[in-house]
């Protein structure tokens, strides 16, 4: 939220440290001073998912977005699969709260305060054929997908530029050369930048690319870029 956040985590001395010292570090860098409220304990899955369902909603009743899709600083998305590499690593809230990926959508956005669209199940749980996308749309995803800049795929080493270019050739329907100019390279090193891309990333940005919300993490890259095809 603008002014707070709300944390799910273990409780112990240790990880309530560390908290702390990133709050710290976060103020120091920005200016920034947080209050630290006691944690509160969760004694039982119930009341887990009652405050797992208040958080991912917050900003939905605050009227700050009408789709907890669309509010990027959350693992609402982490929560759903949409996000490689998600926050609380493979122990998500979701597993902790014992939901399927469907099931948590339903629990969260079951709400009157969401929007008509936000009951929309992300595209990817639905049966999508003959896929057409932009290079914007691709890079929004992959960046979507990572929790990056879309600037970032021209940085050398950045995962962003090797899942770009694994999805877009696993697209097709774009001569290597755009794909190449995409991301600022060579046409030589789309084999080696390929090999290095994870299929787990590359299947998270697909599930983004399918639906607008999952790409809409940051803006599109100001630099205009081919359609697929072209």
């Amino acid at each position: 939220m603008p002014d707070h956040t709300h944390t799910h985590a273990p409780l112990d001395a240790f990880r309530m440290a560390a908290f702390r010292r990133v709050l710290q570090h976060h103020g120091r860098r920005f200016g920034t001073r947080w209050d630290i409220a006691p944690p509160q304990p969760v004694h039982s899955r119930a009341i887990a998912r009652r405050t797992a369902r208040y958080n991912f909603l917050n900003a939905v009743r605050a009227g700050l977005t009408t789709d907890p899709l669309l509010w990027p600083w959350s693992t609402f998305r982490d929560a759903l699969g949409l996000v490689h590499d998600p926050w609380g690593g493979p122990a998500t809230i979701r597993d902790v709260l014992g939901y399927t990926p469907g099931q948590m959508f339903w629990f969260t956005v079951d709400d009157r305060s969401c929007s008509d669209s936000a009951r929309v199940p992300p595209a990817h749980t639905l049966a999508s054929t003959g896929l057409v996308a932009t290079f914007e749309a691709v890079v929004s995803a992959c960046a979507s997908s990572l929790r990056c800049r879309p600037d970032d795929r021209y940085r050398r080493g950045h995962p962003c530029r090797a899942t770009f270019v694994g999805l877009a050739t696993e697209l097709g329907g774009s001569p290597r050369s755009s794909i190449a100019a995409a991301v600022g390279v060579s046409v030589r090193a789309l084999h080696s930048l390929r090999a290095r891309a994870e299929p787990s990333a590359i299947a998270v940005a697909k599930r983004c690319l399918v639906d607008p919300r999952l790409h809409a993490w940051c803006a599109p890259p100001g630099r205009q870029l081919p359609a697929f095809g072209s």
